[in-house]
């Protein structure tokens, strides 16, 4: 069975912005404040947690901060949650 995915463009609770305005703006943070930049990457997987890239990004910014128990905590949970 596979996973079905959400609307890429759903509004997100408390936000008047869609998913993708809010991905691209936390991927531009990555640069200037990656510890914020997690923390909101972290709050969308709350609202998303199938969107995919959310974890791409958390595990590359885990990894670049040497967060290494925190990236592999993360790739199990992606496991878990994109099993087919």
């Amino acid at each position: 069975m596979k996973v079905a995915y959400r609307n890429n463009e759903a509004s997100v609770p408390g936000k008047n912005r869609p998913f993708s305005q809010w991905f691209g703006e936390t991927k531009q943070l990555e640069e200037k404040d990656p510890d914020r930049a997690m923390q909101e990457y972290e709050k969308m997987r709350k609202f998303f947690p199938l969107k995919e890239e959310i974890y791409d990004r958390l595990m590359i910014l885990f990894r670049k901060s040497k967060r290494y128990r925190d990236e592999i905590k993360l790739i199990n949970e992606a496991f878990r949650i994109f099993k087919a």
